[in-house]
């Protein structure tokens, strides 16, 4: 009787005749991490590049802004909508590739809603914190502004839809694959520091946004990579995302990173100093939101930290 393959076997063979060049690309656990971050760009590339040629040929609404910095529930929940279904087709070609699964990517295995839900509701905590802990300091002062309750409703629903959206793309692209990928060679926190400076860089085409805006988001990235350690599971980080940027788009009506939103319950308006204001970025773009972040991974900490054991790998996986 044969012997099982050891628990270091790939995941997938390759048949190569030179050994030599086989080990440049696959490694004791499948396709070598590089080479697979880079397929997975360029699946993007390639795909992005198809779908904005389709736009070219349709356009779309949605997608001719004109240049402006005011967001609808419609025009930033489409693109991000569009731009989540690339990344997750991008992932499923290379998980039938490397014959893993997308659970093995974070998205799912069990208890998701529970986790999703568990992360709106810290979400929408922290940021609610965040504004009053600048409202006390007297960073943020509360307009004058009336809406309809019915109008306030169905914006709230647009822009919640909108912003799971823009939660699920920007979750799923920076801690999905290239999170676990990129694990495989330079460690799960090597991964994370690298995707968290990238994912504050991309911020930065942003009309508003600043150098402490820059540094929290890449920071708040980081602390999201913790739930994502504890629970092997997108889902948590993709309810905080969702609710901390509705809050700050829909209910309190602030600038999100830089950008202005169409339609919101309140308003509010930074005043002093835009370091401790946060100025046109808005909250996140004040000093205050670093201590935030912290309190982030704390509540992390204890809300994901006791589902570890009931997710941790199985041996040889």
């Amino acid at each position: 009787m044969e012997s099982s393959p050891p628990e270091t076997s790939p995941p997938f063979k390759i048949s190569c005749p030179q050994s030599n060049v086989r080990r440049i690309f696959i490694g004791t656990r499948g396709l070598r991490a590089g080479w697979g971050a880079l397929s997975f760009v360029a699946l993007l590339i390639l795909l992005g590049a198809t779908t904005y040629g389709l736009v070219r040929i349709l356009p779309l609404p949605a997608f001719e802004s004109g240049g402006s910095v005011t967001m609808t529930p419609f025009n930033k929940g489409i693109v991000d909508a569009v731009l989540l279904v690339i990344v997750v087709i991008a992932t499923s070609i290379m998980a039938r590739l490397e014959k893993r699964r997308l659970a093995d990517y974070g998205f799912g295995r069990s208890k998701e809603l529970g986790r999703f839900f568990s992360g709106v509701g810290w979400g929408f905590f922290f940021i609610s914190l965040l504004v009053f802990v600048l409202f006390e300091t007297h960073n943020l002062v509360f307009e004058n502004y009336t809406i309809r309750l019915g109008t306030a409703f169905l914006y709230g629903v647009e822009w919640f839809i909108s912003m799971f959206f823009v939660g699920a793309f920007e979750e799923t692209i920076f801690r999905g694959y290239l999170q676990w990928t990129l694990a495989r060679g330079i460690t799960f926190w090597g991964a994370s520091a690298v995707l968290a400076v990238i994912f504050g860089s991309a911020h930065g085409s942003n009309p508003g946004e600043s150098h402490i805006g820059l540094f929290s988001a890449a920071a708040i990235s980081l602390a999201l990579s913790l739930s994502i350690w504890y629970t092997r599971s997108l889902w948590w980080a993709v309810g905080f995302h969702t609710a901390w940027n509705w809050g700050e788009t829909f209910f309190y009506g602030t600038p999100n990173s830089g950008l202005l939103a169409e339609g919101h319950l309140l308003s509010i308006r930074a005043e002093g100093a835009s370091i401790t204001s946060g100025g046109s970025t808005g909250p996140e773009g004040s000093v205050f939101v670093l201590p935030i972040v912290l309190l982030v991974g704390a509540a992390i900490y204890l809300t994901c930290r006791p589902q570890m054991s009931a997710v941790q790998p199985r041996k040889g996986q």
